[in-house]
């Protein structure tokens, strides 16, 4: 009994908690020994210092530190991890230079403090101030003011996101032992936080970088300021730091909302801070398997009537829009047997894609029916590998279908405009139906790269020769003309018809114009561009009297990877113009 009289007595608790934080602190930051064992050790002296019996010590000890734990650890490792990939990727730095660009250098102190608010919620306090510290010392060297009138800020930010918002250890062991939702412990802390930042940091700073010089530090003035070219992109990092809070909100908030009891099984399971943090994973589609019917009782065209789009990480516009058909090699509305590298359909319509297609956050593949009436049944399957991170500067895959029902004379035909940034072509599908007589593939393919205006950096010699025939795709049989179709590794011509197969009729023949269909890909010769990139071809034909200027019916698919964001696509055609003649 005296020996729980004594170890409940208040003075002597608060006197063993003060020997115990100052045994934890010396162990840390005087003889550098690990956390975890500084911590065990400062907990066994509070127990000492407090009265209690050594087998009590050891029983206290496994039961405070593991039951916090199991709750907490979970959430702060995927925290810190995703921390590291912020911390080694420049993400912190990108989301304080853009802050400071936005309010400018006079109001720099407070995109400073809110930048290491944000930070402070992955990225742990020391390892937040040596990366962002340098951009506070620049900022003082180019406006030749105190060092203290952005430090401050900074670690004012960096103080109170630490200690306020989760996912960092000390809010995450309040709501743990107080028994609170983290969700609502995220929204007072950011609230409280705000309030704080602003009032230590540009407040403060200002007070205090108005009334005293520091200069910054020699070491400092001499170093380069941030290489912005070379930091990932700004929403990214948003992204990977609000997305699993605003899960974790939601799951809270759905709770007490009637309006959202519907939701609050689905926020629940995304709200789990394990689930909410590795929601946000990079990856790498590798294969897309797909096959579907080509008609139904009402009409033909379901190939044409099927619109693929893909969108990487957040994108509001697709990265890839075209007729399903078109995008497998297959236009016209029918299928055909390709056996390519990328691309491969085999007997009956089983359609394979195997052009890698990375993201950062996410994918998402949608198939829009504009087909007339349902399509009984479509069939896919999507074969990805996650990663833990991918380079920052990756190239997203692309692909775009386009049509002119009739090209125009003295005009080249376009297969792809409007490309900005960086990145290479990788392939051409083309359909064409000749609406002229005689030989049709003259016309030069062309690549316009990097500011090119009116000459090409790099100009074909005829369209059979850019699919990789020569002296036309013909050979004579019994005193006829006879085309021939193939396919190799990374080009081929899979497609050719002069009859209509999918309509028979008593009112008349089965008799269309030739349709024929290429492919063309630059896997082992890829077309690279810096700047920009423009593909064209020429509609040129030749007969017994020389070449001409032909107008034919051409649609093309151009399949390129490029650095984001893209260029919006022009609007696709309604389906009755993308039908075959």
């Amino acid at each position: 009994m005296a020996g729980e009289a004594m170890a409940l007595n208040p003075t002597r608790l608060v006197i063993a908690a003060i020997l115990g934080l100052a045994v934890l602190l010396l162990l840390i930051i005087k003889f550098k020994v690990q956390a975890m064992v500084s911590i065990l050790v400062g907990a066994i002296v509070i127990g000492l210092g407090a009265g209690m019996p050594f087998e009590n010590i050891v029983t206290a000890v496994n039961d405070g530190i593991g039951n916090t734990l199991k709750g907490i650890a979970l959430l702060v490792g995927l925290g810190s991890m995703f921390g590291a990939i912020l911390e080694a990727s420049g993400g912190a730095q990108t989301l304080a230079v853009s802050m400071v660009r936005w309010f400018g250098d006079k109001k720099a102190a407070w995109a400073l403090g809110i930048t290491g608010l944000v930070i402070a919620m992955p990225v742990f306090f020391d390892a937040g101030l040596i990366i962002l510290i340098p951009l506070a010392f620049s900022l003082a060297k180019r406006t030749k003011r105190s060092s203290l009138f952005y430090a401050i800020p900074l670690l004012a930010g960096l103080a109170v996101g630490h200690a306020f918002i989760p996912p960092t250890p000390g809010p995450v062991l309040v709501a743990t032992m107080l028994n609170v939702e983290l969700g609502w412990v995220i929204m007072v802390g950011v609230l409280c936080g705000i309030v704080a930042m602003v009032v230590a940091g540009p407040v403060w700073g200002s007070i205090c970088g108005n009334k005293y010089m520091v200069p910054v530090p020699e070491h400092v003035a001499n170093q380069a300021d941030f290489d912005e070219s070379k930091l990932p992109k700004f929403w990214t990092i948003v992204g990977i730091i609000l997305i699993p809070l605003v899960l974790i909100i939601l799951d809270s908030v759905a709770g007490v909302v009637p309006a959202l009891s519907g939701l609050a099984p689905i926020f629940g399971f995304l709200g789990e801070p394990f689930v909410a943090l590795l929601i946000a994973r990079a990856g790498i589609i590798q294969h897309i398997w797909m096959t579907v019917t080509d008609r139904t009782d009402k009409d033909y065209y379901v190939l044409r009537d099927l619109v693929l789009r893909m969108y990487w990480d957040d994108e509001e516009t697709p990265s890839v829009e075209t007729p399903l058909g078109d995008f497998f090699c297959c236009g016209f509305g029918r299928g055909c047997i390709v056996n390519s590298m990328p691309i491969v359909v085999n007997p009956a319509r089983g359609m394979n894609c195997y052009f890698p297609m990375p993201f950062h956050k996410g994918a998402r593949i949608t198939l829009e029916n504009q087909h007339e009436v349902e399509v009984p049944a479509f069939f896919y399957q999507v074969d990805y590998l996650l990663t833990d991170e991918l380079p920052e500067d990756i190239c997203y895959f692309h692909a775009q279908w386009r049509r002119e029902r009739l090209t125009e004379k003295q005009r080249d035909y376009t297969i792809l405009d409007q490309v900005r940034g960086r990145g290479h072509y990788v392939g051409t599908y083309m359909a064409l139906t000749a609406l002229e007589r005689y030989w049709w593939g003259e016309g030069e393919i062309k690549f316009y790269l990097d500011g090119d205006d009116r000459y090409p950096t790099i100009c074909g010699t005829g369209t059979e020769d850019y699919f990789g025939g020569a002296w036309s795709f013909a050979s004579q049989c019994d005193g006829r003309t006879v085309e021939n179709t193939y396919c190799t590794p990374f080009m081929g011509y899979p497609y050719y018809s002069h009859h209509d197969l999918s309509v028979h009729n008593f009112y008349h023949n089965d008799d269309t114009l030739p349709q024929r269909g290429f492919y063309r890909w630059h896997i082992m010769d890829p077309v690279l561009f810096e700047e920009d990139l423009r593909v064209t071809i020429q509609q040129i034909g030749t007969c017994h009297k020389g070449n001409f200027e032909r107008q034919d019916d051409v649609a093309s698919v151009a399949y390129w990877y490029q650095t984001e964001p893209h260029h919006p696509f022009m609007p696709l055609l309604k389906k009755e113009d993308r039908w075959p003649r």
